[in-house]
């Protein structure tokens, strides 16, 4: 039986996402040492093993669907802490230090923590977005799944881990089970791509407030997820 690990990172993927090794050098430099793995679930596993079996983490199969994915990926965790993390989000300097300060002093509680939003980018739009992610976190305890999720995996256990039945909103949907007196902001900063932005900020805002707010409603993601493709 394999050694079990202090962190488990488990990274969601589709397809062969290009910034994936952005992500991965941060993990790299952070000097991750044999206490942790890094788990990259997949539905397309066979052509991310083929570019990138010499980076010594771990491939595995997933389904379809975020939730799906990320419940695959975790169910595989080995680690006493899960770290998830979007294959486009790099974590800044001082992670590791952070990280297992944190998982040191929550050895036995079930809390959770996220880390800071920053966008790559230094347009004055993207300072915007921070700034109300930083209100959102405040005032209503909501990080979404691209400021990380790092926690104890019998919590996660617990509360149920992440809906397999949810193609998206599963990051919302966890945090809510978590508890907003559970959760804690890490000083690290998740450096998120602001690609996903090309296409406008405006228009990719008040496309997840939308879904947000559909949600909240009482709508299902399985519904939910065609309203986030066609807008």
């Amino acid at each position: 039986m394999p050694a079990p690990k202090f962190l488990s990172v488990v990274i969601p993927l589709r397809g062969n996402h290009p910034l994936l090794d952005r992500c991965l050098a941060a993990l790299v430099h952070g000097e991750c040492g044999d206490d942790v793995e890094i788990i990259v679930a997949t539905p397309t596993v066979e052509e991310v093993s083929k570019l990138r079996l010499s980076a010594g983490f771990r491939v595995i199969g997933a389904p379809l669907g975020r939730g799906a994915c990320l419940s695959a990926g975790v169910r595989e965790a080995r680690g006493e802490w899960v770290l998830v993390l979007h294959a486009d989000t790099v974590l800044s300097d001082g992670w590791r230090m952070v990280i297992r300060t944190f998982m040191e002093t929550h050895a036995d509680k079930d809390v959770a923590g996220y880390f800071r939003f920053r966008h790559d980018s230094p347009s004055f739009q993207s300072r915007c977005i921070e700034t109300f992610v930083a209100l959102r976190c405040a005032l209503l305890a909501l990080p979404y799944g691209d400021q990380g999720l790092l926690i104890r995996k019998a919590f996660y256990d617990r509360i149920g881990g992440y809906r397999s039945d949810f193609p998206i909103m599963e990051d919302v949907d966890i945090i809510r089970r978590i508890g907003r007196g559970r959760l804690r902001c890490l000083d690290v900063a998740a450096v998120t791509s602001a690609e996903r932005y090309a296409r406008g900020y405006a228009r990719r805002v008040l496309r997840n407030l939308r879904c947000l707010a559909l949600y909240f409603g009482g709508m299902h993601p399985a519904h939910i997820v065609k309203h986030y493709e066609r807008a």
